[in-house]
């Protein structure tokens, strides 16, 4: 069994019962086909791993190397202490960091991905969640050198209507995310995603409000607690320009005698969600001298 990586488990007599193999599953002879040289390693790939991070952005020059070096070899040293490792060898000098390898700075190509949730964290600490992550305010993205694929308008108008938003980078601006849509695919209020936001921030904020009359009895001086919870914050959403207006309805209208008898508790809540421009459009027109404007204003 064992020379096919197969480890025993035993009971002898007089020891009891135990592990009797530490092969690993790998199928040809290397160090790694036992368990403890492949832990050993995992351990130590572990453990370098942030003093590796450490040097990124740094200059590759012999300080940075020999810092490198300082942290490593005391490291190892620790482990042969221990049993660990019978020697090793750190080699990072002018050897393996040859000119073409300093040289090395490469762009790469990558998704957007990460950026597009970047903005959705700055939206919410220089604003609200409720505001749009796109546009000049707050969806420029930082670092972007050059668009793999920068839309014009005419395919952006094409992309759009298929919800897709566009990132785009302008002349004396910057790149940026041009378009807000969420992938509904049919027209409501939740096909923006600040509003889609701004409902998921207002149902994770009452949730604990509506937990809280949990077993409590369904009168009207429950009802009255809630609302006196939901509203304020509501208005403070409100003041914070994420609605328009808002309802909340908790009283007998719909905590009627039968949802009562039921043990229910039900609050309405209608809300008015703030829309993000998507469209600007500007009318110029030229008037005569003695014209009024109060006579031509609305008349467009």
């Amino acid at each position: 069994m064992y020379p096919q990586r197969i480890n025993s488990v035993v009971t002898q007599p007089g020891i009891g019962t135990l592990l009797f193999g530490d092969k690993t599953a790998l199928g040809y002879a290397s160090a790694f086909d036992r368990i403890n040289v492949r832990r050993l390693f995992l351990t130590i790939e572990q453990a370098l791993q942030k003093a590796a991070e450490a040097q990124l952005f740094e200059l590759n020059d012999e300080l940075t190397r020999a810092n490198f070096r300082n942290i490593v070899e005391p490291y190892l040293r620790d482990v042969q202490a221990k049993r660990g490792l019978y020697g090793f060898l750190v080699v990072c000098d002018s050897t393996n960091n040859t000119p073409d390898v300093i040289d090395n700075n490469e762009f790469r190509w990558i998704p957007t991905n990460a950026d597009v949730a970047g903005l959705m964290c700055r939206t919410n600490v220089v604003a609200y969640p409720w505001f749009s992550p796109a546009g000049q305010q707050r969806g420029m993205i930082n670092n972007a050198v050059k668009l793999a694929y920068n839309p014009t308008k005419d395919q952006r108008d094409q992309l759009y209507p298929q919800r897709i938003n566009a990132v785009i980078t302008k002349p004396g601006t910057g790149t940026m995310l041009f378009g807000d849509k969420t992938a509904l695919a049919y027209a409501s209020a939740f096909d923006r995603i600040n509003v889609r936001r701004l409902f998921l921030t207002i149902e994770q904020a009452l949730q604990k409000a509506a937990e809280a009359q949990l077993f409590e009895l369904n009168d009207e001086l429950t009802r009255a607690n809630f609302r006196n919870i939901v509203e304020p914050y509501l208005r403070d959403v409100e003041a914070k320009r994420g609605l328009y207006g808002f309802l909340v309805v908790c009283d007998t209208t719909n905590n009627t005698p039968d949802v009562i008898d039921n043990n229910e508790f039900r609050a309405d809540i209608f809300l008015k969600p703030a829309k993000s421009i998507n469209y600007v459009t500007l009318t110029f027109v030229a008037t005569r001298t003695g014209v009024s404007f109060e006579e031509v204003a609305g008349r467009v």
